[in-house]
Protein backbone atom coordinates (compact mmCIF):
# COMPACT_ATOMS: atom_id res chain seq x y z
CA UNK A 1 0.00 0.00 0.00
CA UNK A 2 1.56 3.10 -0.79
CA UNK A 3 1.65 6.30 1.18
CA UNK A 4 0.21 9.52 -0.45
CA UNK A 5 2.26 12.19 -1.06
CA UNK A 6 0.96 15.95 0.28
CA UNK A 7 0.43 18.18 -2.43
CA UNK A 8 3.02 19.98 -3.95
CA UNK A 9 1.69 23.85 -2.77
CA UNK A 10 2.41 22.17 1.06
CA UNK A 11 5.63 20.82 0.57
CA UNK A 12 6.41 24.03 -0.52
CA UNK A 13 5.46 26.56 2.26
CA UNK A 14 7.27 23.83 4.76
CA UNK A 15 10.27 24.70 2.70
CA UNK A 16 10.03 28.33 2.50
CA UNK A 17 8.95 28.10 6.34
CA UNK A 18 11.75 26.06 7.34
CA UNK A 19 14.66 28.59 5.55
CA UNK A 20 13.09 30.72 7.20
CA UNK A 21 13.49 29.64 10.90
CA UNK A 22 17.05 28.67 9.84
CA UNK A 23 17.63 32.12 8.50
CA UNK A 24 16.44 34.22 11.66
CA UNK A 25 18.43 31.40 13.86
CA UNK A 26 21.51 32.16 11.94
CA UNK A 27 22.29 35.06 14.22
CA UNK A 28 21.36 33.69 17.43
CA UNK A 29 23.27 30.88 16.24
CA UNK A 30 26.06 33.19 16.58
CA UNK A 31 25.70 34.86 19.82
CA UNK A 32 25.66 31.44 21.68
CA UNK A 33 28.25 30.54 20.14
CA UNK A 34 30.21 33.73 21.13
CA UNK A 35 28.92 33.60 25.05
CA UNK A 36 31.32 30.36 24.92
CA UNK A 37 34.60 30.73 27.44
CA UNK A 38 37.25 29.13 25.23
CA UNK A 39 38.77 31.08 22.28
CA UNK A 40 38.90 28.43 19.52
CA UNK A 41 35.13 27.66 19.29
CA UNK A 42 34.35 31.33 19.27
CA UNK A 43 36.47 32.35 16.35
CA UNK A 44 35.80 28.95 14.87
CA UNK A 45 31.83 30.79 15.05
CA UNK A 46 33.20 33.51 13.70
CA UNK A 47 34.91 32.16 10.43
CA UNK A 48 32.20 30.70 9.46
CA UNK A 49 29.89 34.00 9.94
CA UNK A 50 32.24 35.52 7.93
CA UNK A 51 32.03 32.57 4.97
CA UNK A 52 28.46 33.02 5.24
CA UNK A 53 28.19 37.13 5.09
CA UNK A 54 27.76 37.16 1.21
CA UNK A 55 24.77 35.23 1.29
CA UNK A 56 23.15 37.29 4.33
CA UNK A 57 20.01 39.25 3.77
CA UNK A 58 20.08 43.03 4.83
CA UNK A 59 18.44 42.29 7.74
CA UNK A 60 20.85 39.17 8.92
CA UNK A 61 23.86 41.77 8.39
CA UNK A 62 22.10 44.36 10.02
CA UNK A 63 21.46 42.09 13.15
CA UNK A 64 25.05 40.87 12.56
CA UNK A 65 26.91 43.65 12.56
CA UNK A 66 25.03 44.95 15.52
CA UNK A 67 26.22 42.31 17.53
CA UNK A 68 29.65 42.20 16.73
CA UNK A 69 30.16 46.07 17.71
CA UNK A 70 28.96 45.15 20.96
CA UNK A 71 31.56 41.82 20.79
CA UNK A 72 34.31 44.07 19.40
CA UNK A 73 33.78 46.69 22.23
CA UNK A 74 33.30 44.65 25.35
CA UNK A 75 35.14 41.21 24.83
CA UNK A 76 38.31 41.05 26.11
CA UNK A 77 40.16 38.09 24.01
CA UNK A 78 42.38 39.90 21.43
CA UNK A 79 42.03 36.64 19.21
CA UNK A 80 38.45 36.96 19.08
CA UNK A 81 38.40 40.56 18.67
CA UNK A 82 40.75 40.19 15.75
CA UNK A 83 38.38 37.76 13.98
CA UNK A 84 35.04 40.07 14.76
CA UNK A 85 36.78 42.52 12.71
CA UNK A 86 37.65 40.18 9.67
CA UNK A 87 34.20 38.77 10.12
CA UNK A 88 33.14 42.94 10.14
CA UNK A 89 35.02 43.37 7.36
CA UNK A 90 33.57 40.35 5.45
CA UNK A 91 29.89 41.80 5.79
CA UNK A 92 30.64 44.29 3.26
CA UNK A 93 27.93 46.41 4.55
CA UNK A 94 27.77 49.92 5.01
CA UNK A 95 27.56 49.60 9.14
CA UNK A 96 29.88 47.11 9.69
CA UNK A 97 32.95 48.87 8.05
CA UNK A 98 32.00 51.97 10.92
CA UNK A 99 33.68 49.74 13.66
CA UNK A 100 36.66 48.44 11.40
CA UNK A 101 37.37 52.25 10.42
CA UNK A 102 37.36 53.48 14.55
CA UNK A 103 39.36 50.04 15.37
CA UNK A 104 42.11 50.67 12.56
CA UNK A 105 42.60 54.27 13.72
CA UNK A 106 42.35 53.72 17.51
CA UNK A 107 41.44 50.46 19.32
CA UNK A 108 43.11 49.44 22.66
CA UNK A 109 44.97 46.43 21.13
CA UNK A 110 47.46 46.94 18.70
CA UNK A 111 47.11 43.78 17.28
CA UNK A 112 43.73 44.13 16.74
CA UNK A 113 44.43 47.85 15.02
CA UNK A 114 46.67 45.94 12.37
CA UNK A 115 44.04 43.63 11.84
CA UNK A 116 41.51 46.61 11.09
CA UNK A 117 44.15 48.62 9.25
CA UNK A 118 44.76 45.22 6.88
CA UNK A 119 41.05 45.09 6.26
CA UNK A 120 40.78 48.71 5.42
CA UNK A 121 43.47 48.59 3.20
CA UNK A 122 42.46 45.30 1.12
CA UNK A 123 38.57 46.35 0.86
CA UNK A 124 37.04 47.21 -2.04
CA UNK A 125 35.11 49.90 -2.92
CA UNK A 126 32.47 49.31 -0.90
CA UNK A 127 34.15 51.44 2.19
CA UNK A 128 34.38 53.97 0.23
CA UNK A 129 30.85 55.86 1.06
CA UNK A 130 31.22 55.00 4.32
CA UNK A 131 34.81 57.33 4.51
CA UNK A 132 32.93 59.67 3.28
CA UNK A 133 30.15 60.08 5.26
CA UNK A 134 32.06 59.90 7.99
CA UNK A 135 35.13 62.48 6.87
CA UNK A 136 31.95 65.04 6.40
CA UNK A 137 29.72 64.37 9.60
CA UNK A 138 32.60 62.76 12.26
CA UNK A 139 33.25 66.37 15.09
CA UNK A 140 36.84 64.65 15.65
CA UNK A 141 39.55 66.10 13.12
CA UNK A 142 41.58 63.66 14.42
CA UNK A 143 39.84 60.63 13.53
CA UNK A 144 39.04 62.36 10.26
CA UNK A 145 42.91 62.47 9.31
CA UNK A 146 43.51 58.98 10.12
CA UNK A 147 40.58 58.33 7.86
CA UNK A 148 42.48 60.06 4.98
CA UNK A 149 45.98 58.55 5.56
CA UNK A 150 43.77 55.40 5.75
CA UNK A 151 42.64 55.88 2.17
CA UNK A 152 46.31 56.96 1.43
CA UNK A 153 47.89 53.65 2.18
CA UNK A 154 45.72 51.85 -0.23
CA UNK A 155 46.59 53.83 -3.14
CA UNK A 156 43.67 53.34 -5.33
CA UNK A 157 42.51 56.25 -7.63
CA UNK A 158 38.67 55.32 -6.36
CA UNK A 159 39.36 57.55 -3.21
CA UNK A 160 40.82 60.32 -4.76
CA UNK A 161 37.10 62.38 -4.84
CA UNK A 162 36.68 61.85 -1.37
CA UNK A 163 40.37 62.84 -0.69
CA UNK A 164 39.84 65.89 -2.91
CA UNK A 165 36.77 67.08 -0.92
CA UNK A 166 38.86 66.10 2.32
CA UNK A 167 41.39 69.04 0.89
CA UNK A 168 38.58 71.65 1.64
CA UNK A 169 38.22 70.77 5.37
CA UNK A 170 38.08 73.84 8.25
CA UNK A 171 40.94 71.87 10.18
CA UNK A 172 44.90 71.74 8.65
CA UNK A 173 45.20 68.41 10.51
CA UNK A 174 42.47 66.89 7.94
CA UNK A 175 43.74 68.98 5.16
CA UNK A 176 47.61 68.21 5.60
CA UNK A 177 46.18 64.35 6.06
CA UNK A 178 44.19 64.71 2.93
CA UNK A 179 47.19 66.07 1.32
CA UNK A 180 49.27 62.99 1.95
CA UNK A 181 46.92 60.58 1.27
CA UNK A 182 46.77 62.02 -2.40
CA UNK A 183 50.40 62.18 -2.53
CA UNK A 184 50.59 58.71 -1.93
CA UNK A 185 47.66 57.72 -4.34
CA UNK A 186 49.11 59.94 -7.53
CA UNK A 187 52.92 59.73 -6.73
CA UNK A 188 52.72 63.41 -7.27
CA UNK A 189 53.73 66.19 -5.13
CA UNK A 190 51.33 69.34 -4.35
CA UNK A 191 50.87 68.63 -0.78
CA UNK A 192 47.44 70.84 0.37
CA UNK A 193 46.98 72.84 -2.81
CA UNK A 194 43.82 72.10 -3.89
CA UNK A 195 43.63 73.98 -7.45
CA UNK A 196 47.02 71.82 -8.06
CA UNK A 197 45.37 68.73 -6.75
CA UNK A 198 42.39 69.40 -9.11
CA UNK A 199 44.08 69.73 -11.81
CA UNK A 200 45.75 66.90 -11.52
CA UNK A 201 42.25 64.79 -11.45
CA UNK A 202 41.42 66.12 -14.35
CA UNK A 203 44.32 64.15 -15.75
CA UNK A 204 44.04 61.24 -14.03
CA UNK A 205 40.13 60.21 -13.79
CA UNK A 206 39.56 57.15 -15.87
CA UNK A 207 36.72 57.14 -17.42
CA UNK A 208 33.85 54.71 -17.63
CA UNK A 209 35.55 51.04 -17.69
CA UNK A 210 34.11 48.41 -19.61
CA UNK A 211 32.80 45.44 -18.48
CA UNK A 212 35.42 42.49 -18.12
CA UNK A 213 34.64 39.61 -20.41
CA UNK A 214 35.67 36.03 -20.61
CA UNK A 215 38.11 35.80 -23.87
CA UNK A 216 36.74 32.24 -25.22
CA UNK A 217 38.46 29.54 -24.10
CA UNK A 218 39.21 31.01 -20.84
CA UNK A 219 38.36 29.63 -17.31
CA UNK A 220 36.85 31.96 -14.81
CA UNK A 221 37.41 30.86 -11.09
CA UNK A 222 34.95 31.34 -8.30
CA UNK A 223 38.17 31.32 -5.53
CA UNK A 224 39.42 34.54 -5.76
CA UNK A 225 42.90 34.75 -4.18
CA UNK A 226 43.16 36.25 -0.93
CA UNK A 227 44.23 40.31 -1.25
CA UNK A 228 47.20 41.25 -0.59
CA UNK A 229 47.89 44.53 1.30
CA UNK A 230 49.63 47.10 -0.58
CA UNK A 231 53.89 48.21 0.50
CA UNK A 232 53.86 51.18 2.12
CA UNK A 233 53.64 54.60 0.13
CA UNK A 234 56.43 56.68 -1.06
CA UNK A 235 57.38 59.35 1.80
CA UNK A 236 55.43 62.69 0.94
CA UNK A 237 57.43 65.83 -0.55
CA UNK A 238 55.10 68.13 -1.07
CA UNK A 239 53.98 69.25 2.64
CA UNK A 240 56.58 72.01 3.57
CA UNK A 241 55.11 74.08 6.34
CA UNK A 242 56.89 77.06 8.04
CA UNK A 243 57.45 77.91 11.10
CA UNK A 244 58.54 81.89 11.60
CA UNK A 245 59.33 81.58 7.79
CA UNK A 246 61.56 78.63 7.78
CA UNK A 247 60.76 75.81 5.42
CA UNK A 248 60.49 72.89 7.22
CA UNK A 249 61.86 69.95 4.61
CA UNK A 250 63.66 67.61 6.94
CA UNK A 251 62.62 63.86 8.51
CA UNK A 252 63.30 65.15 12.28
CA UNK A 253 62.91 68.06 14.27
CA UNK A 254 63.40 68.87 18.03
CA UNK A 255 61.65 72.09 18.70
CA UNK A 256 62.68 74.30 21.77
CA UNK A 257 60.76 77.15 22.32
CA UNK A 258 61.29 80.21 25.20
CA UNK A 259 58.07 80.65 27.48
CA UNK A 260 60.02 82.71 29.64
CA UNK A 261 58.66 86.17 31.37
CA UNK A 262 61.36 88.63 29.12
CA UNK A 263 59.35 86.92 25.77
CA UNK A 264 56.60 88.87 26.86
CA UNK A 265 52.91 87.21 26.90
CA UNK A 266 51.98 88.26 22.77
CA UNK A 267 55.72 86.68 22.36
CA UNK A 268 54.59 83.21 23.88
CA UNK A 269 51.02 83.31 22.40
CA UNK A 270 52.62 83.37 18.34
CA UNK A 271 55.23 81.14 19.78
CA UNK A 272 53.04 78.56 20.88
CA UNK A 273 50.15 79.60 17.72
CA UNK A 274 53.39 78.98 15.01
CA UNK A 275 54.64 76.02 16.48
CA UNK A 276 50.94 73.85 16.48
CA UNK A 277 50.27 75.93 13.31
CA UNK A 278 53.70 74.51 11.56
CA UNK A 279 53.45 70.16 13.37
CA UNK A 280 49.73 70.45 12.13
CA UNK A 281 51.12 70.66 8.47
CA UNK A 282 54.22 68.05 8.64
CA UNK A 283 53.59 64.51 7.42
CA UNK A 284 52.86 62.05 9.48
CA UNK A 285 56.36 59.97 8.57
CA UNK A 286 58.18 62.95 10.26
CA UNK A 287 59.77 62.86 14.00
CA UNK A 288 59.23 65.45 16.61
CA UNK A 289 59.93 66.16 19.45
CA UNK A 290 58.66 69.76 21.65
CA UNK A 291 60.67 71.26 24.65
CA UNK A 292 59.52 74.41 26.37
CA UNK A 293 61.69 76.46 29.24
CA UNK A 294 61.91 79.46 31.03
CA UNK A 295 64.28 78.26 34.41
CA UNK A 296 63.04 74.98 34.02
CA UNK A 297 62.82 72.75 30.79
CA UNK A 298 59.01 70.87 29.60
CA UNK A 299 59.18 68.17 27.57
CA UNK A 300 56.08 66.86 26.04
CA UNK A 301 57.68 63.17 25.04
CA UNK A 302 61.06 61.98 26.56
CA UNK A 303 61.45 61.12 22.58
CA UNK A 304 60.88 62.00 19.39
CA UNK A 305 57.24 60.44 17.95
CA UNK A 306 56.01 60.47 14.50
CA UNK A 307 53.89 63.41 13.62
CA UNK A 308 50.80 61.58 13.27
CA UNK A 309 47.38 62.97 13.79
CA UNK A 310 46.84 61.74 17.54
CA UNK A 311 50.05 62.85 18.54
CA UNK A 312 49.57 66.82 17.03
CA UNK A 313 45.97 66.61 18.27
CA UNK A 314 48.32 65.84 22.26
CA UNK A 315 50.59 68.21 21.40
CA UNK A 316 48.33 71.31 20.61
CA UNK A 317 46.60 70.27 23.90
CA UNK A 318 50.04 70.16 26.05
CA UNK A 319 50.71 73.59 24.17
CA UNK A 320 47.45 74.97 25.17
CA UNK A 321 48.79 74.10 29.13
CA UNK A 322 52.10 75.89 28.54
CA UNK A 323 52.22 78.94 31.04
CA UNK A 324 54.13 81.79 31.07
CA UNK A 325 57.49 81.58 33.08
CA UNK A 326 59.81 83.90 34.52
CA UNK A 327 63.38 83.71 33.81
CA UNK A 328 65.47 82.20 31.40
CA UNK A 329 68.29 79.50 30.94
CA UNK A 330 68.77 78.76 27.30
CA UNK A 331 71.72 76.12 27.62
CA UNK A 332 69.45 73.78 30.12
CA UNK A 333 67.08 73.23 27.01
CA UNK A 334 69.58 73.42 24.29
CA UNK A 335 71.43 70.45 25.89
CA UNK A 336 68.34 68.46 26.43
CA UNK A 337 67.76 69.33 23.01
CA UNK A 338 70.50 68.22 21.57
CA UNK A 339 70.51 64.91 24.03
CA UNK A 340 67.58 63.96 21.84
CA UNK A 341 69.28 64.76 18.31
CA UNK A 342 71.81 62.15 19.79
CA UNK A 343 69.92 59.64 20.30
CA UNK A 344 67.76 59.71 17.55
CA UNK A 345 71.04 60.05 15.33
CA UNK A 346 72.30 56.65 17.26
CA UNK A 347 68.25 55.14 16.56
CA UNK A 348 68.57 55.38 12.73
CA UNK A 349 72.29 54.20 12.96
CA UNK A 350 71.18 50.79 14.74
CA UNK A 351 68.52 50.63 12.00
CA UNK A 352 70.68 50.79 9.40
CA UNK A 353 68.88 53.78 8.01
CA UNK A 354 71.30 56.93 8.47
CA UNK A 355 69.69 60.08 7.98
CA UNK A 356 70.39 61.69 4.64
CA UNK A 357 70.41 64.88 6.38
CA UNK A 358 71.27 65.98 10.25
CA UNK A 359 68.16 66.29 12.82
CA UNK A 360 67.03 69.64 12.95
CA UNK A 361 66.48 71.79 15.88
CA UNK A 362 64.60 75.07 16.04
CA UNK A 363 65.09 77.27 19.13
CA UNK A 364 62.21 80.02 19.46
CA UNK A 365 63.80 82.61 22.27
CA UNK A 366 65.08 86.00 22.30
CA UNK A 367 68.09 84.88 23.37
CA UNK A 368 67.78 86.78 26.82
CA UNK A 369 69.88 84.86 29.73
CA UNK A 370 68.57 86.01 33.11
CA UNK A 371 69.87 83.10 35.44
CA UNK A 372 73.19 82.12 34.39
CA UNK A 373 74.15 84.89 31.74
CA UNK A 374 76.47 84.82 28.68
CA UNK A 375 78.19 87.88 28.36
CA UNK A 376 78.72 88.21 24.53
CA UNK A 377 82.75 87.64 25.48
CA UNK A 378 82.02 84.19 26.56
CA UNK A 379 79.31 83.02 24.43
CA UNK A 380 81.91 81.32 22.06
CA UNK A 381 83.22 79.52 25.13
CA UNK A 382 79.33 78.31 26.05
CA UNK A 383 78.63 77.09 22.29
CA UNK A 384 82.09 74.97 22.74
CA UNK A 385 80.38 73.07 25.21
CA UNK A 386 77.89 71.93 22.93
CA UNK A 387 77.95 68.73 20.75
CA UNK A 388 76.57 70.72 17.79
CA UNK A 389 78.14 67.97 15.16
CA UNK A 390 74.70 66.07 14.80
CA UNK A 391 72.28 68.48 13.87
CA UNK A 392 71.44 71.73 12.39
CA UNK A 393 70.04 74.28 14.25
CA UNK A 394 67.66 77.15 13.31
CA UNK A 395 67.85 80.19 15.80
CA UNK A 396 64.74 82.35 15.04
CA UNK A 397 65.09 85.61 18.13
CA UNK A 398 62.04 87.32 18.77
CA UNK A 399 61.43 90.52 20.36
CA UNK A 400 63.55 92.06 17.06
CA UNK A 401 66.26 93.01 19.37
CA UNK A 402 68.73 90.52 18.86
CA UNK A 403 71.06 87.97 20.24
CA UNK A 404 74.66 87.12 19.77
CA UNK A 405 74.28 83.68 21.44
CA UNK A 406 71.32 82.67 18.87
CA UNK A 407 73.04 84.42 15.89
CA UNK A 408 76.34 82.18 16.84
CA UNK A 409 74.27 79.13 17.47
CA UNK A 410 73.31 79.36 14.23
CA UNK A 411 76.38 79.95 12.77
CA UNK A 412 78.23 77.62 14.47
CA UNK A 413 75.40 74.84 13.52
CA UNK A 414 74.76 75.56 9.94
CA UNK A 415 71.37 77.06 10.29
CA UNK A 416 69.00 80.00 9.73
CA UNK A 417 69.54 83.14 11.92
CA UNK A 418 65.53 84.61 11.71
CA UNK A 419 64.69 87.98 13.88
CA UNK A 420 61.05 88.46 14.35
CA UNK A 421 60.46 92.17 15.57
Amino acid sequence: MSRSRPATGVVLALLLLAGQVCAESAVETLRRALKKGATEPRVAALQEAARAGGRLSAEERRQTTLLLRKVLGADGDPLVRQEVVRTLAALHDEAAWVPVLVAATSDRDEAVRRVAVDAVLTAKGDVLPVAKKLLKEDQDPTFRAEVCLLLGRRQRLDAAPILLEALADAHPRVQSAAGEALEAVSGEAHGWDGKAWARWWEKAKPGAAPAAVPRPGETVTGTPQAPEVPPPPPPQKGLVPELYGVPLRAKDYVFVIDVSGSIGADGIATAKSELVKAVERLGSDVRIAALFFDEEVRTWHPEMTPATPAAKDELAKFVRGIGRGSRTDIMTPLNAGLAMVRRRVAERVAAKDPAPEPVTMLVVSDGQENVKGTPGEVVGDKLDRLDLSQSVVHAICVGGRGSVLMEALARRAGGSYVVVP
